[in-house]
């Protein structure tokens, strides 16, 4: 099973970045810009610990 990876950054460049940089790691990587939607998502997926 790949471990799952989420960047949370507000600077696109720096998450393009960060993406570029770990591009062929087995890995599953989801990146988000913080904003109020995403902080509740996360909240969300913390408490149900499906992430």
């Amino acid at each position: 099973m790949r471990p799952k990876v989420l960047l949370v950054e507000d600077s696109t460049s720096l998450a393009i970045l960060y993406k570029q940089y770990v591009k062929d790691e087995p890995m599953t990587f989801s990146m988000w810009k913080l904003g109020e939607k995403q902080k509740r998502s996360l909240s969300a997926m913390c408490l149900s610990s499906s992430f």
